[in-house]
């Protein structure tokens, strides 16, 4: 429907005006090169950084279904956050040199730097843990702070 295009591309235009990445310059979704712009390269995962991608979110969506539990938000700075659910302690720095409280009696289970070329793990220890870089760790509340 040419008319309903239109009001997606008009749409998508004001929706990401504010994104840094694009400039001011939105992709029009009803062109022909920007959906083949916005297809995935398969090619791409002969390239280690992208092989190790594609692992991780394979291992992610693996893990997923052991979760449960309400999530919940234990801390936000503007570096990163602290996020909860059941058992569970996700921790992700956004930014470079980042460090984030956790709870009591955690183990890690999952890290992001393991799918990196060249990792910068974090460092967990007490209740923080410190990012060199930007990325995620998974974590297991253990013993009395799992309830």
């Amino acid at each position: 429907n040419e008319e309903l295009g239109k009001l997606v591309s008009e749409g998508r235009k004001e929706e990401f005006k504010d994104f840094p990445g694009f400039g001011g310059d939105v992709p029009d979704p009803q062109e022909v090169e920007t959906f083949m712009r916005s297809k995935l390269n398969w090619s791409e995962l002969e390239q280690p950084e992208h092989a190790n991608t594609h692992k991780m979110y394979q291992e992610l969506l693996t893990m997923r279904p052991g979760f449960s539990g309400e999530l919940r938000r234990d801390h936000v700075n503007e570096g990163g956050l602290v996020v909860r659910r059941g058992e569970h302690v996700l921790a992700v720095a956004l930014r470079d040199d980042v460090q984030l409280p956790l709870p009591k009696n955690v183990q890690p289970l999952w890290q992001s730097e393991d799918y990196a070329v060249e990792p910068s793990p974090p460092e967990v220890a007490g209740q923080e843990v410190r990012f060199s870089v930007p990325g995620a760790v998974l974590l297991k509340l253990e013993g009395e702070a799992s309830s």
